[in-house]
This record gives structure tokens, C-alpha cells and sequence, in this order.
């Protein structure tokens, strides 16, 4: 994979089928989404790399190891 590849946001939003506004508002509040670049008044890109590597921390084989892993990073940050 070549690190330097981007995704612009519409990009970003098709890949992971989630809304435009969804992003806005994780950029917003700085509490889920994968890290962005600001490249400009307006303009937002995506390292390719970087939105892998945060839905790879979000992928799980069963509810039950998501919600483990909601309670370890919970308890991590009491």
C-alpha cells in the first residue's frame, strides 16, 4: 500500500457508507473518526492508510468482542 494515497471526504463517505454530515460531526466532536488532513479553508483528505487502520480497530467477529472491547477502552479511561 502507498502511504501517500488520500481520500477526499465524499471519497471517504462512499468507501465507508456513512453521510457527509457523520464526518463532519466526528471532525467536530474529535471522538471517533479516523485522523484528517486539512488541506485548505474547506477542503478535508483522508491518508488512505489511516481510515484502514481505524476500521481494522473496529472490526470485530462477535457482539460480544465488540462490547469487551468497549468496556476495556472504557475502563482505560477512568
Amino acid at each position: 500500500m502507498n502511504f501517500n494515497e488520500y481520500m477526499t471526504e465524499d471519497q471517504f463517505c462512499e468507501r465507508f457508507r456513512i453521510a457527509p454530515r457523520t464526518a463532519q460531526r466526528w471532525r467536530r466532536e474529535g471522538r471517533f473518526g479516523p485522523p484528517y488532513i486539512r488541506a485548505g479553508g474547506r477542503r478535508v483528505l483522508y491518508r488512505v492508510s489511516d481510515c484502514e487502520t481505524w476500521a481494522e480497530g473496529r472490526t470485530f467477529q462477535t457482539q460480544a468482542e465488540e462490547l469487551a472491547r468497549r468496556c476495556e477502552t472504557t475502563e482505560a479511561t477512568k
